[in-house]
């Protein structure tokens, strides 16, 4: 018995770790029939009778009866339209707010799409065909009724607003101005509102009137007042005109090397700062070898070289240049 103990002992422990994995993958594969399987959040089911909506005159409710189309994503449609002034084209459904890319493909056989101003007046029996490009906006009408004649002095607010490029900001200063003066005697005066210009005057002068217009005020100019001259005293004859002679100094040429900061300062435009930085400027170099070397002094400009060169040399005999040595 006991050389069967331990063979007996792994045996029942074996046994009951394979009874427990049997057991443990029985309950993990019986939890899939448990699991709900994915579904959409919206139902592409067919209506029972086929619907065909006018994307931009469909009320919410007429939308929400679209498969797939809730209550809430309608609202969002409708209030994305208003907000856009009306749909120009089917992709802008992309741009309301919780719209899936799936249901934006799947509602184009439920939907057509007509212009705000050409909408008809019921719902078309079949669908025009897909717009695929957006359509060409038309241009509203800006001529005012043909009817419209308003007094400057009494019209409202709402009837200015009536009259072409003239909008409630424009409007409302026009009130305010006529307030301000009193009223309009003339209709010119409007040129002085903030807004209006010569060419928004020449559109609007038809539609206005002041039953006791006055003419525009001429301005003339001030008359000019001569004053008369002051007396001039006569000259007694015996006082002695006498003429203030200026005599230009004339510059002599000046050697670089050998002149004297009074001698420097006879040049143009120099004063004593600069004739000192020119005999510093020597007392590093030792010699001056030529008139350019000058340019190096600070302060100096090229306005001032140009103008001082006439009357500047290096050497003791006027020459510009140091005489070069003779060759060996």
């Amino acid at each position: 018995m006991k050389r069967f103990g331990k063979p007996l002992i792994f045996a029942v422990y074996f046994a009951a770790a394979a009874a427990f994995c049997v057991i443990q993958y029985l309950l993990w594969r019986g939890s899939f029939e448990e699991v709900a399987p994915y579904e959409h959040s919206f139902s592409l089911t067919e209506p029972s009778e086929p619907v065909y909506l006018d994307l931009n005159a469909a009320s919410a409710a007429a939308l929400a009866k679209l498969p797939g189309v809730s209550r809430p994503l309608a609202d969002n449609i409708v209030a994305y339209r208003e907000e856009i002034g009306g749909f120009t084209g089917f992709q802008q459904l992309l741009d309301v707010s919780g719209m899936p890319e799936q249901l934006y493909l799947a509602l184009g056989e439920y939907l057509y799409l007509t212009p705000a101003e050409t909408q008809p007046a019921a719902t078309a029996a079949t669908p025009p065909p897909l717009q695929t490009e957006m359509p060409e906006t038309t241009e509203m009408p800006t001529e005012p009724p043909t009817e419209l004649h308003l007094d400057l002095n009494t019209a409202t607010l709402e009837e200015l607003c009536l009259l072409p490029e003239i909008g409630e900001v424009t409007a409302a200063a026009i009130v305010e101005y006529r307030s301000a003066c009193g009223g309009f005697f003339n209709r010119q005066q409007l040129l002085e509102v903030s807004g209006i210009g010569e060419a928004t005057l020449a559109k609007i002068m038809p539609y206005l009137y002041l039953p006791n217009e006055q003419p525009m005020p001429v301005e003339t100019e001030p008359p000019v007042i001569q004053v008369p001259p002051d007396p001039v005293e006569p000259v007694s004859e015996f006082v002695e005109i006498t003429e203030i002679m200026t005599e230009s100094v004339e510059i002599p040429i000046i050697n670089l090397n050998t002149a004297t900061l009074e001698e420097l300062m006879l040049l143009p435009n120099c004063d004593a700062e600069l004739a000192e930085n020119i005999l510093a400027l020597r007392d590093g170099i030792v010699v001056f070898r030529n008139v350019l070397e000058l340019l190096y002094t600070e302060g100096i400009t090229d306005e001032l070289y140009i103008s001082w060169e006439p009357y500047l040399a290096v050497d003791d005999e006027g020459n510009h240049r140091l005489n070069e040595p003779a060759s060996e």
